[in-house]
């Protein structure tokens, strides 16, 4: 997806984003004050699903395969080094900030962590030459961004509320545009390790949206936890039948 055609498919995926994370905005304002339906939370639970699919089988296993094609006689998974850290600073920074708030996640606060989440998922669809994991990445963005901005909206009460949501919507985009120009300017190796780096990072983002942020708050509460449970393999199931196709 490196050609003129893909780009265009990368330009159209990045305006689909933005219309999920306006959808999940209005959505939340019409909301705001009333309980959300039980169906949010599954809904959560198979974006959550989706996330560790697209983590651990897609953009990790991807990662992989590249940095043994660059560099065969490397004895080191740096593949899951670069995950790993990528969790680790991702935990350091919702940390440091829930703590500046306090201890509760305001709603600047909220923007500001969600925000490098989608700038960092929207780089990772940007990078992206293979179709198949394209498809993958983009799949697992739009399961989330619209519940991701429909959260944020419950904690945006003030008068900018369509300014933030409307900034946030458009992380994801903008992460996208920016990952697509990246991998233009590269030369052809230079541009596959980029793609090697950006995909291990973008798995441990991934895992760590889904372990840390999405599921643990859906799980804690649910009554329905089976039906939960069931909904985050089907998530993950969904991912591992795409990956027939890589």
């Amino acid at each position: 997806m490196t050609d003129d055609g893909g780009l265009v498919v990368k330009l159209l995926a990045a305006a689909l984003i933005f219309v999920f994370g306006i959808a999940g905005a209005a959505a939340s304002r019409s909301l705001q004050g009333r309980s959300a339906s039980a169906w949010l939370s599954v809904g959560n639970c198979f974006a959550g699903g989706i996330f560790i699919g697209a983590g651990l089988i897609h953009t990790l296993a991807d990662s992989a395969g590249l940095f043994t094609d660059l560099y065969p006689d490397l004895d080191f998974p740096v593949w899951a080094a670069l995950a790993g850290l990528a969790i680790v600073l991702l935990m350091w920074i919702d940390k440091s900030a829930s703590r500046e708030s306090g201890g509760s996640v305001s709603g600047a606060t909220l923007f500001l962590v969600l925000s490098i989440h989608s700038l960092l998922a929207g780089m990772a669809l940007g990078v992206e030459a293979h179709p198949a994991q394209a498809i993958a990445i983009l799949i697992a963005i739009l399961a989330h961004k619209g519940s991701a901005a429909f959260a944020l909206g419950l904690r945006s009460t003030d008068s900018h509320y369509w300014r933030r949501m409307t900034a946030f919507a458009l992380m994801t985009p903008i992460g996208v545009v920016l990952g697509s120009v990246i991998t233009l300017l590269l030369q052809s190796q230079s541009e596959q390790r980029f793609e090697a780096v950006f995909d291990a990072i973008a798995a441990g983002t991934f895992l760590y949206v889904a372990l840390s942020e999405i599921l643990p708050g859906e799980l804690r509460d649910a009554k329905h936890i089976n039906r939960a449970m069931l909904s985050t393999v089907a998530g993950l199931l969904l991912m591992a039948a795409l990956a027939l196709y890589t």
